[in-house]
């Protein structure tokens, strides 16, 4: 039980540093509260959260696939998992500051499942969602725990958090305008997720297995 917890704890902490990244999801949330409003926002979130919820079941299942085939391959993905934490951290140590959309006039009006069609395909058609479901689930699963039932657990409790998020993001902007986006808050961002993405990453190449 204690190495569950542990292993808990740690999912939490990528998880917060993850979705906490600026990237196109927030920069469309951004762009629709702008334009069109906090409901837009909300409504983008929602879609957002919805797609990346495809990609966590769909994840779950393909590691339980893997860890039912072969332990060596599943062993062989935790691998490519911290790897990919540390490309992660690095990549977001390196990402641009995401543009700010000053207006101009009052928001358009906007239906609110047209912003949730855009939250959701912008989450579908982002395959770097299923890499990072599939590299990152393994990490957290322990030998004889039911794979499918653990990795599902583990992505509803990342889209929990990545909605909760990306609601207070919105509301947060909606009441100050682009304070979020402007350059210093974004670095603050981008250094202290980055360099928690590369400890971690650090950290699960290290571990025994």
């Amino acid at each position: 039980m204690p190495a569950l917890d542990e292993r808990l704890i740690a999912f939490l902490g990528v998880a917060i540093a993850v979705v906490i990244i600026p990237g196109p999801d927030m920069a469309l949330i951004a762009r629709n509260v702008v334009r069109h409003g906090r409901a837009s926002g909300i409504a983008t979130s929602l879609g957002v959260c919805t797609g990346i919820m495809g990609w966590g079941i769909a994840a779950a299942i393909g590691v339980a696939t893997i860890l039912a085939t072969s332990a060596v391959l599943f062993a062989a993905l935790k691998i490519a998992g911290a790897v990919y934490l540390v490309y992660l951290g690095i990549a977001t140590l390196r990402r641009r500051d995401l543009p700010v959309d000053v207006p101009g006039r009052a928001p358009a009006t906007q239906s609110l499942r047209v912003g949730w069609t855009q939250g959701l395909l912008s989450a579908l058609l982002n395959p770097k969602l299923g890499v990072f479901f599939l590299t990152l689930l393994p990490q957290f699963i322990q030998p004889g725990e039911d794979a499918v039932i653990r990795a599902a657990q583990l992505a509803v409790l990342f889209d929990i958090i990545g909605l909760a998020w990306l609601l207070a993001f919105t509301l947060a902007l909606g009441a100050m305008g682009s304070a979020l986006r402007r350059p210093r808050p974004q670095r603050v961002m981008r250094t202290i997720t980055g360099t928690v993405l590369i400890g971690l990453g650090v950290r699960v190449a290290t571990e025994p297995a």
